[in-house]
């Protein structure tokens, strides 16, 4: 919601972009264009993934990934509103869901295996380096980060 007589929320996410789970033209088209005119002429907040969605490579066709990655991260990036690129995606991160059980650390995942995996199977480090734990952790005392890191596809 956009509001307006000064009850507008500042830079709302706009989930209907992110909803867009294939890649359509027409159907970005029409909510960008449709968020565009808020009838209060708010700025719009665009992302297409996070913690709660898939990576942008959902878009992908398994042959040209990479390619519609970065036709993705440019839509978002030339629009007028305020862009959110979800961490690990500017270097190229891909979703990678858990094989295993014991590797879903969400409530929601665990009641649903297999099916359900949880809304933060994207919550994980960012895969920075090639060294151990991706750079992003060198803990011994616990003998790896809070959530696992996963093998990287860059």
């Amino acid at each position: 919601m956009y509001g307006s007589k000064n009850d507008e929320i500042q830079l709302p996410m706009d989930f209907q972009i992110a909803d867009v789970n294939k890649l359509s033209a027409p159907d970005f088209r029409r909510l960008l264009d449709e968020i565009d005119r808020n009838p209060a002429g708010g700025q719009p907040h665009y992302f297409f993934s996070n913690h709660d969605q898939p990576r942008q490579d959902r878009y992908g066709d398994g042959v040209h990934n990479d390619q519609i990655a970065k036709l993705m991260a440019a839509l978002l990036l030339t629009t007028r509103a305020t862009p959110l690129m979800y961490y690990g995606e500017e270097i190229g991160m891909r979703t990678t869901d858990p094989v295993r059980k014991e590797d879903v650390q969400d409530p929601i995942g665990q009641l649903g295996w297999p099916q359900e995996k949880g809304p933060t199977v994207n919550a994980r480090p960012c895969n920075g380096t090639t060294s151990k734990e991706a750079g992003f952790s060198t803990a011994s005392a616990l003998g790896c980060p809070c959530r696992p890191v996963r093998p990287n596809t860059m």
